[in-house]
């Protein structure tokens, strides 16, 4: 079954949706997902192509930022664990990789548990 392109620009209104002042939170569906790596949903974000490219829901681009924070601030928003999770500051858990940008491809750093590995 195929969307027509109004339908399909109008799904996912991640944009809006954060415009309204509503907290969203990023995930990878993991484990119904092929894929449970994060950066695939946040450049999914940032560009809202298709896998032949196309771009579905212009208006709702994210940029780096604004999908980056949806996957950690607002993902412990919405489990409601603000005080220990979901940016990097003194006494919160936290395991942080460190990508290059703009593709977020290889890793440059990695820390687990406080401390670099």
């Amino acid at each position: 079954v195929s969307l027509d392109k109004k339908r399909l620009d109008s799904i996912y209104p991640i944009h809006t949706i954060a415009a309204h002042g509503i907290n969203v939170a990023l995930s990878t569906d993991a484990p119904v997902v092929r894929s449970f790596d994060p950066r695939t949903n946040i450049l999914a974000a940032q560009t809202r192509k298709t896998e032949e490219g196309i771009v579905i829901g212009a208006s709702e681009i994210l940029d780096h930022k604004q999908s980056t924070a949806m996957y950690t601030h607002g993902s412990s928003v919405a489990v409601g664990n603000v005080a220990n999770i979901g940016t990097i500051a003194k006494d919160r858990f936290c395991d942080l990789v460190i990508y290059d940008f703009p593709d977020l491809s290889g890793s440059t750093e990695v820390w687990l548990n406080g401390s670099k590995i």
